[in-house]
């Protein structure tokens, strides 16, 4: 079975080095053996994107994989933006709201195409009230903020704004809500806000 019981790959298994139990030749530190308790990893380091590819979007969802991912968007290639873009899209939803994966997010709205900006847009309004939802997540309304100071195209601003219309008052209640439209004050038109008023 290539995956454990809560369906993470064991992706360990291929990179031997880092199960605890074989670098210390079988006893831990506490002095009780290994096969005593579970299994476990030493902080993972990861030394390119090509080691981790198949496996990105599993290491979104963990604070050092997370911040692998954005060192690559600070001094990658454009091509490997596409490429973590790519094992992540089927995934953005669950990633704006994950309390990892939202900085990932954040940060690949910085440096993403507009291509890219475009798709992700299009995931997050494709169902009806998913893009309220992700705004009232507390991880979630970071990476909506950041989305909406990035829009640049009339489309995008016009998708982002039809799929929060509906629930505006939904919005302005709740805190998380509320720094949503705030950024849509700030950043859009008045006439893109003009529901607000």
């Amino acid at each position: 079975n290539p995956h454990n019981e809560i369906g993470m790959p064991n992706w360990w298994e291929k990179r031997p080095e880092l199960h605890i139990p074989s670098k210390l030749g079988g006893v831990c530190e506490n002095g009780l053996s290994p096969r005593s308790s579970s299994t476990l990893l030493l902080q993972p380091t990861y030394s390119s994107l090509a080691e981790v590819q198949g496996f990105i979007y599993f290491i979104a969802k963990d604070q050092h994989g997370c911040r692998f991912l954005q060192r690559i968007f600070d001094e990658g290639t454009q091509q490997e933006v596409q490429i973590i873009f790519n094992e992540i899209m089927d995934h953005v939803v669950e990633l704006m709201t994950n309390p990892f994966g939202n900085y990932l997010m954040q940060k690949l709205l910085d440096v993403c195409s507009e291509e890219q900006r475009m798709n992700i847009v299009l995931m997050v309004t494709e169902e009806p009230r998913e893009l309220v939802r992700i705004s009232l997540n507390t991880h979630g309304t970071r990476v909506v903020q950041k989305l909406i100071e990035t829009l640049k195209t009339r489309r995008q601003i016009s998708l982002v704004m039809s799929a929060l219309k509906p629930c505006f008052l939904d919005l302005i209640k709740d805190l998380n809500g509320n720094h949503v439209v705030q950024r849509c004050l700030h950043c859009f038109s008045n006439e893109d806000n003009k529901f607000i008023f």
